[in-house]
């Protein structure tokens, strides 16, 4: 920039610049962003709210930012596939459109937007089915019990509008993609199932491929989402989308609260000078708003398409526009003006101005004409509807998105009846009188309808904190997952028999609905129906995936949880045979990823933004607080409540770390023991943990050998062999210097740090163990809860109900030695341990072997320490 200074849009064009893979593309892209062709606008010269960026309503577009993260009512109807690797091009495209200096709020060509605002709809949705990139075919495709539809969610209007210098290698990736779909299993199994989402008016060839092309053009079974619906854009080359099978959607429109913020910029005087300019030459075209409005453009292309035939009409009759211009030629209150240049033709500036010179003027109107244009819809219908302005439709041909819809359900046929005033193109010449007929009060009804009409037709959901327009609202992607539904619903093929597979184990994504902590109630942290799987099956694996800031460490402690890591983990477990539920808890929003991964591995759920929905203390509010922490030494207890405050308070210490993991589990458990106390419940970790066999008969028939009696109500394994907690090294750093005089006596000087990584028991005695262990690390110095580790804490707590005399008769506390001459159930790897000649790599079964015991062990831990065994576990899973 002059001076020297750097941009917001310098910066972040830099930051894309060093992100995108692939060196050719990023300088194609990065040289397109930063070298502007001459004359081109920047944010210098335009508005350009953060919010109107490509990348944020892509975000804001997204299931989860439209619904909040509910599941659907009723469960999925159908699985959405979509194929490996257009997650990644629709990435780099947005990227690319969002460093475009010419493809600003306002400009013309984001009508085509769609394309990847319903991508981003169905990416994250939880209908969505994992596609591996190794898989001709979707893991569900042989199993589902309801239809599995295979979308083509490719950005093929998108990469139109770069140079072709510029989109060359993303068209030809794209073409690629495109070929390798038609030629799959997938598409020759079942080429009624897969869905087209092409919003392009460009010719298909120019688009998908001449290869592509004639085998989409074949294939009548597509379910086809287009804007123009069947026989709706009819000029050479264009897709002729099959008629029972297309659905029409709607353009996208750019925000009526940022038009609004935009004009009061432009009526303040608050906008660039260039800009303010252009929008008072832009302003004077446009009109100030009448009764009945329309600015059209009427250029070569509309002449030459029209009377070349097009529509059936004959070559001397005269188009639409031309005949609303003459019939309102002479109307009082009315503004009718046709001309002759295209708004698409001028420059980013002029766009701009000329957009919201025509909204301002929309917004003044009481009527707005629609006709049609070189296709049979406008997004002036939409723009219209978002104003207050009344549509009045004049296309024969035109599909409304929806309106096949049952007409009781809000959006349906009748509801666009009662939104707009529809005209024969024969009966142009009537439309004045007909008109200037409907009094105010049905202005009003139509303008309310129309005002409820719109919710169903916007797809990008209001930022969070900003005030919802729109109530309700962006239901477009909501509306589109319904029709495809039924589509797919009543055509046969689309889905297998399932009727084999128990329904707890059929695919879906199970996730939390995504909520701040103030509209979040902690007795509905855990849904009903993973209570319900839990009661049914007696038994839990539990564990925590979290990158985010609270769970990081400094150097030398815990290392970070990949996303990687825990779809590993979850991968070995189901493998491992283990077929109850699982729940993974998450400080923040998991990755897309791992959502898709308990989709595909059995009854899995997700509980994910946990820093927002609780607390980071743990509940010790109430008048009960003493006696919560009871075997707190008197000066500690007092030196805690002291630092705290009042008992009363819910926060009372902040935790960090694993310690934070601790209180997730105290909310967790608690809901859970309450429905199923006695049901079996295994927290384990997810970034070192390998199953090799199913887990908890390993345990409890390990437990059996090693303390014969009843069941062990808990189950821990040592964290080292032959070695006491007050030796180990690790246990030094936390335990000796952070736990309470009385804590360390009962751990003595003989018995092992517990390994936390891995433990067992029924869920109203793991809540009691991370209920104590909690309380023991809100007692402590600020520096012991900033180390963030919780093995001492676990170790105190479970030490203490070791002593417990009642659990001791009914529900003993067991420990299984880290041996693997006594035990093959769980193996701690650590570096803390000699496991020289202990264990033995089984090139043949791929299995690490106990040498003493001559078994596979069911649970390795800390397996990523030896490099030899990670070596050994790549090749052989």
């Amino acid at each position: 920039g002059p001076g020297g200074g750097a941009s917001k849009e310098a910066t972040a064009t830099a930051h894309m610049c060093g992100t995108v893979r692939g060196a050719a593309l990023a300088f194609m892209l990065c040289l397109r962003a930063v070298s502007a062709e001459p004359g081109s606008a920047s944010c210098r010269e335009l508005l350009c709210p953060d919010d109107a960026t490509v990348s944020s309503l892509v975000a804001r577009a997204s299931y989860a930012a439209v619904e909040g993260g509910s599941r659907p009512a009723g469960g999925c109807a159908v699985l959405l596939a979509i194929p490996p690797l257009t997650d990644e091009l629709r990435a780099r495209t947005i990227a690319a459109l969002d460093a475009a200096p010419d493809f600003k709020f306002g400009n013309g060509r984001r009508q085509f937007l769609p394309e990847l605002l319903l991508a981003s709809y169905f990416a994250d949705h939880p209908c969505r089915t994992p596609w591996p990139e190794t898989s001709a075919l979707p893991p569900a495709a042989a199993s589902s019990a309801v239809p599995v539809l295979y979308v083509f969610a490719l950005p093929a209007h998108a990469l139109t509008m770069f140079r072709p210098s510029e989109a060359a290698p993303l068209l030809k990736q794209q073409w690629q993609l495109l070929e390798g779909l038609l030629a799959s299993p997938a598409f020759a199994r079942s080429p009624s199932c897969h869905v087209l989402l092409h919003t392009s008016t460009a010719k298909l060839r120019s688009v998908f491929g001449r290869t592509s092309r004639a085998k989409l053009e074949s294939a009548s079974g597509l379910i086809a989402l287009s804007f123009e619906g069947p026989g709706g854009d009819r000029r050479l080359g264009a897709y002729s989308a099959p008629a029972l099978r297309t659905r029409t959607i709607p353009y996208f429109i750019e925000e009526t609260r940022l038009v609004e913020q935009a004009l009061g910029q432009f009526e303040r005087g608050a906008a660039p000078a260039q800009l303010l300019a252009a929008f008072a030459r832009a302003r004077e075209a446009a009109g100030l708003g009448a009764r009945i409005y329309l600015r059209a453009s009427f250029g070569k292309t509309y002449s030459k398409t029209y009377r070349a035939g097009g529509r059936g009409k004959a070559p001397a009759e005269r188009h639409p526009r031309e005949q609303l211009s003459v019939a309102f030629a002479h109307v009082p209150g009315a503004d009718v003006l046709i001309h002759s240049s295209q708004l698409d033709a001028d420059g980013p500036l002029a766009q701009q101005a000329t957009f919201l010179a025509t909204m301002a003027a929309m917004r003044n109107s009481t009527f707005c004409l629609v006709p049609r244009g070189i296709t049979a819809t406008s997004r002036r219908l939409f723009e219209s509807l978002a104003m207050g302005c009344v549509p009045v439709l004049v296309s024969d041909s035109s599909a409304l998105p929806f309106s096949s819809r049952n007409s009781s359900r809000e959006g349906g046929a009748a509801n666009w009846d009662s939104a707009i005033v529809r005209q024969p193109e024969a009966q142009i010449a009537d439309l004045p009188a007909r008109l200037g007929a409907i009094s105010s009060a049905q202005v009003r009804a139509l303008k309310a309808a129309g005002a409820s009409l719109l919710r169903l037709l916007l797809y990008v959901a209001p930022p969070a904190g900003s005030e919802r327009s729109h109530a309700g609202g962006a239901g477009a992607g909501r509306a589109v997952m319904e029709e495809l539904s039924r589509l797919a619903q009543a055509k046969s093929g689309c889905a297998l028999s399932m009727s084999a597979v128990p329904s707890e184990s059929r695919l879906e994504t199970r996730r939390a609905p995504a909520v701040t902590s103030q509209q979040f109630r902690m007795s509905e942290l855990v849904p009903a129906e993973l209570l319900r799987a839990v009661a049914s099956s007696e038994t839990l694996v539990l564990t925590v995936c979290s990158a985010s800031d609270s769970q990081k460490y400094s150097r030398g402690q815990k290392r970070p949880t990949a996303v990687a890591d825990c779809v590993r983990w979850l991968r070995s477990l189901r493998t491992a045979g283990y077929t109850g539920p699982v729940l993974i808890l998450g400080g923040t929003r998991s990755a897309g990823a791992l959502v898709n991964a308990a989709a595909s591995h059995g009854p899995t759920w997700v509980i994910d933004e946990l820093e927002a929905k609780l607390p980071t203390s743990p509940p010790l509010s109430g008048p009960d607080l003493r006696n919560k922490i009871a075997v707190l030494p008197g000066a500690a207890f007092e030196n805690f409540e002291k630092r705290t405050g009042s008992p009363g308070l819910q926060d009372l210490v902040p935790l960090s770390g694993n310690q934070l993991r601790l209180v997730w589990y105290i909310y967790t458990l608690r809901q859970i023991a309450a429905a199923a106390p006695d049901a079996r419940v295994l927290a384990v970790d997810a970034r070192d943990v390998h199953f090799q066999l199913e887990p908890l008969g390993a345990l409890d028939a390990a437990a059996r050998k090693v303390q014969p009696g009843p069941r062990c109500g808990l189950l821990f394994v040592g964290d080292c062999k032959s070695c006491s907690a007050v030796q180990d090294s690790y246990f030094q750093r936390q335990g000796v210097r952070c736990l309470p005089a009385a804590s360390l006596a009962l751990i003595g000087s003989s018995n092992p740090p517990l390994n936390g990584g891995v433990l067992l028991g029924t869920a109203k005695l793991m809540l009691r163990l991370y209920t104590r262990a909690a309380t023991l690390a809100a007692g402590a110095d600020a520096e012991c809860r900033a180390m963030g580790r919780d093995q001492h804490l676990i170790t105190a707590a479970g030490s203490e109900l070791q002593q417990d005399a009642t659990l001791a008769r009914v529900s003993p506390v067991c420990l299984l030695p880290n041996d693997a001459s006594v035990q093959a159930a769980a193996a701690n790897l650590g570096i803390n341990n000699d496991i020289r000649g202990m264990f033995r790599l089984d090139e043949e079964r791929g299995v690490v072997v106990s040498v003493p015991l001559d078994a596979p062990v069911a649970i390795l831990h800390q397996f990523d320490r030896r490099k030899a065994l990670v070596q050994f576990l790549k090749r052989d899973h």
